[in-house]
């Protein structure tokens, strides 16, 4: 079974392959380039307080946190407003595919 982590954030879906790579909005094609790095709980944190890896063994704790990412080298953490709002990580979860 291949495992990709799950979840919404401003209103996108994402998964996130094992290596990081990411996936927007089930376009088919996991970026190399695209790395997810994990989530922090709080907009002072200066890099995620929860990995990768943390989040593939219970993806519960990333709920509620800001993206984090690492695109074509650089370090940044998902920002924004969404309405009013500082947006968070929602639904995460695990899915199991079929090799």
């Amino acid at each position: 079974m291949v495992k990709t982590l799950a979840f919404t954030h401003r209103g996108d879906f994402y998964e996130v392959n094992a290596k990081g790579w990411i996936e927007k909005n089930s376009c088919g094609y996991f970026s190399s380039n695209w790395i997810f790095l994990g989530g922090s709980s709080h907009h002072w944190h200066n890099e995620p307080t929860v990995t990768l890896e943390d989040a593939f063994k219970n993806p519960m704790k990333l709920n509620g946190c800001m993206g984090w990412d690492c695109d074509h080298g650089t370090v940044r953490r998902w920002g924004g407003k969404w309405a009013g709002r500082i947006p968070k990580i929602r639904n995460a979860h695990v899915r199991e595919y079929p090799d």
